[in-house]
Parts: structure tokens; sequence; C-alpha cells
């Protein structure tokens, strides 16, 4: 599920990598005005602005060509999310089933230990021993 998310992440930090299809369709390149006779010099700031807008446009291709591959990606992360979930729920409850038994099984060796020492006691008073002689 990580390796996922981490791939679909990776193709949309990497939207002009040639692998997502981005390549499949022509670039815009505006025409240099600086190199027009006479009035290049003026339409410098114009070229600026084809420039950044032709850069916004090859950057929307190669985010909707990039954008599909990384929702595969997205949507196995979710698949083995849906599995994982289910997985996980499972494990904590046996692990909790388990927690519970050893809770058991520790109380019960507390209370035969307990059992174990007034019987040692009776037997101590039965055989007539001093309190402080045995364990």
């Amino acid at each position: 599920m990580a390796a996922s998310v981490g791939a679909g992440i990776y193709v949309l930090n990497h939207l002009g990598d040639g692998r997502w299809g981005g390549d499949q369709e022509a670039r815009l390149n505006p025409p240099p005005l600086p190199e027009t006779p006479m009035v290049g010099q003026f339409l410098v700031p114009l070229e600026g602005a084809l420039n950044g807008m032709a850069d916004g446009v090859n950057e929307f291709v190669d985010f909707r060509a990039a954008l599909p591959v990384a929702l595969e990606f997205f949507t196995a992360a979710g698949w083995a999310l849906v599995v994982l979930v289910p997985l996980g729920l499972f494990s904590a409850a046996i692990g909790a089933a388990r927690a519970r038994r050893r809770d058991a099984e520790a109380a019960a060796a507390v209370a035969e230990v307990a059992q174990l020492r007034a019987e040692l006691e009776r037997v101590k008073r039965h055989v007539g021993y001093p309190a402080d002689d045995i364990i």
C-alpha cells in the first residue's frame, strides 16, 4: 500500500517525465517575437506572456497524461487498504484473545500459589514446626 501511494506521489511530482505519456502530444512553442523586423523590441513583453501561457498549457498536458497513471497507483493502494484493514482488525482481535488467555493463566497461577502456601501453613501447623523455620 505504501509503495503504491509513494509511486503515485512520484508520478505527480515528475509530470514532465515521458513515461506517463505527456510526450505523446505536440508541445506548444510560441514564435520568437523579438526577431520580428522593426517592431520586435516592442513585442518582448508579449513574448513573455505567450511563453508563460505555453508553459502553462504544456504543464496541463503533462498533468492530464500523468493523472491516470497516478490514479492507478492510488487505486491499488486503496485496494490494499481494503484488504489490510480487516486483516488488522482480525489480528487485533486474536491478540486481545491471547492477552485475555495469558491474564487468566497468570491469575490461575497466582491463585494456585496462594492455595499451596495456605496448604503449606496447614501442614506446618499440623507437624508442629514454628512459622519462621520453613520458607
